[in-house]
């Protein structure tokens, strides 16, 4: 929970980050065979930039981009109630390994060759996983409210020797919809990742602190606001738009890393009947 200058880190390693962005744009499919089930497959497609220094002041980014790991699952859910609708959900997901986990770079300490990046560099996890979750929304009139509950755990390790950490969430949401289509959303957001397991044997942890597989562990409490619109009465009918924007309020992390300043997201879906 402490904050470190680039120079603090330097004075251990020989490359700091300083900063990183992360884009990600997810393609998915839902198909619902019954009013209870829904199926659904997505692929993520993501773009990483990372900034560092050297202990002898030079600069230089790493980059890596591609399509990251595929998932399969269902989300099954039934509603009771009247007045005060209550509904509950059971979310599974299977992650395919189709991420790529040997990305390689040109750094000032590579001598002009490309070598492997480090973890934060790389697209998928090496691993199947499995991601499973319980969920819960009730609705009352103009109002919302819901959780959520979740882990993502990988099987076993990776073609580089190491197993990508387990991943637990929590989200708390309130909702208010003044009219039918359009809501607004206030979430609370938990998220821990424990560190990993193994390590690639092309890495040096004494490098840089990307490099160090016992420095992945970190927990978030982040909140923020969002939203949803749904397009009715028109040739657009069906389609949904939704946004969210969440910065943290609570950070614990296994350091030196970086923290998260915000994360914000945008979808847009298309729901139709066949």
């Amino acid at each position: 929970t402490s904050n470190l200058s680039v120079r603090d880190v330097l004075d251990t390693y020989l490359i700091a980050p300083e900063a990183m962005t992360m884009t990600m744009h997810m393609l998915g499919v839902m198909y619902a065979p019954s009013d209870r089930v829904t199926l659904m497959a997505m692929v993520p497609f993501v773009d990483l930039e990372m900034d560092h220094v050297t202990r002898s002041g030079s600069r230089f980014t790493a980059e890596s981009k591609g399509p990251g790991d595929a998932g399969i699952g269902s989300v099954i859910s039934w509603n009771t109630g009247i007045d005060i609708r209550h509904t509950f959900g059971l979310h599974n997901m299977l992650t395919l390994p189709t991420g790529s986990i040997s990305k390689r770079g040109v750094t000032p300490m590579s001598g002009g060759n490309s070598i492997q990046l480090p973890y934060p560099m790389q697209i998928g996890s090496g691993s199947v996983g499995v991601d499973l979750a319980g969920a819960y929304f009730g609705e009352a009139g103009k109002f919302g409210w819901g959780g959520e509950a979740g882990c993502l755990f990988f099987l076993h390790k990776n073609d580089r020797g190491y197993r990508v950490g387990n991943r637990y969430r929590t989200d708390a949401w309130f909702a208010y919809g003044p009219v039918p289509e359009l809501a607004f959303t206030v979430p609370l957001r938990g998220f821990f990742e424990a560190d990993f397991s193994g390590a690639d044997a092309s890495l040096n942890a004494d490098m840089v602190p990307t490099a160090d597989p016992d420095l992945r562990r970190k927990t978030t409490i982040s909140s923020g606001v969002g939203f949803t619109t749904l397009v009715t009465g028109s040739w657009l009918e069906g389609v949904r738009v939704s946004g969210e924007f969440l910065a943290p309020i609570y950070q614990n992390v296994d350091g030196p890393q970086l923290e998260m300043d915000f994360k914000a997201a945008f979808a847009l879906q298309y729901v139709f009947q066949i």
